[in-house]
């Protein structure tokens, strides 16, 4: 008999193979470990991976809440004083957060793939979102022994969703914390486009050695590493939602530079979400993969 769990997770996978696409799949399908058994059809292949990749991000938080919770249910019992009850509910609390975020992320790949992914446009400032990004990845950042560095201009006026471009920003800026080299620099610099469109650029120094299959990354459940070289959490999610959110505002994601010594991803968003302030001039940028130039003026 399958546990609550399992089926949980099989209502999920039910759910993402109805609305994830056919070349997607196929671009999914490019990733999965090649020793697969020959009587495991593709689909099958597909499933099981997505599967266990789900269930092994959903599963530490799971198991965190439930033993925590045995905790606080003897602690009930035995009379526990009450600082050390409070502690294991904020551990639950914690981690019930994070499961919601996990769920938000299949649910929101799921609109996002189906092209439902809803917007409200409105005025904010961008530098106010990217400090309030940066602070929120403050865990994130102690734990990677990593440090972000924001060069920001002010007085930038963003005409978009503000809640669905700070997911696009935390996604990014994660995903450049998680692969860089530990006690390195992060580094998000604001560029004012040769069409006066936004260029923001996340650089960190951490390797994706992928050569011409790097868009593969913008692929639903895909990490630079797969299956046991996968070295980082995650449901590989933040690239694909981060792209579908630039593209429902009428911009994009792209590699703007991958090689042997730092990688660099641009969230593009164009001249009609933007509001420029005095004095800030357009600003070329190189898009050539393998040069270390960035941008000339």
């Amino acid at each position: 008999m399958k546990s609550y769990g399992e089926k949980m997770l099989r209502a999920i996978l039910a759910k993402l193979s109805t609305v994830f696409q056919p070349r997607q799949t196929q671009e999914f399908l490019a990733v999965l470990p090649t020793k697969v058994e020959p009587e495991i059809s593709p689909s099958a292949a597909t499933s099981l991976s997505v599967f266990s990749l789900v269930g092994h991000e959903l599963r530490t938080p799971v198991n965190a809440i439930v033993g925590y919770a045995e905790l606080l249910q003897q602690a009930e019992r035995d009379n526990t004083p009450a600082q050390q009850r409070l502690g294991h509910t904020n551990i639950i609390l914690e981690n019930a957060r994070n499961l919601q975020n996990l769920l938000n992320q299949i649910l929101d790949a799921a609109r996002a793939a189906a092209g439902e992914l809803s917007c409200t446009p409105q005025d904010f400032d961008l530098a106010e979102a990217l400090e309030t990004t940066t602070r929120k990845s403050n865990v994130l950042t102690s734990a990677e022994y990593v440090t972000v560095k924001l060069d920001l201009l002010d007085g930038i006026i963003i005409h978009a969703d503000p809640v669905r471009i700070d997911q696009a920003l935390s996604a990014l800026l994660d995903n450049a914390i998680r692969f860089s080299t530990k006690h390195q620099t992060v580094t998000v610099k604001i560029l004012r486009g040769a069409e006066n469109n936004l260029n923001l650029l996340f650089t960190n120094n951490g390797q994706i050695n992928l050569g011409d299959n790097v868009n593969r990354l913008f692929s639903p459940f895909t990490q630079a590493s797969e299956g046991l070289s996968r070295t980082h959490n995650g449901l590989g999610l933040g690239l694909f939602l981060a792209k579908s959110i630039a593209q429902r505002h009428g911009g994009d994601v792209d590699f703007v530079r991958h090689n042997e010594t730092d990688t660099c991803v641009r969230l593009m968003l164009p001249a009609d979400c933007i509001s420029w302030p005095k004095g800030i001039a357009p600003t070329h940028l190189t898009t050539d993969c393998n040069s270390p130039a960035l941008a000339a003026n």
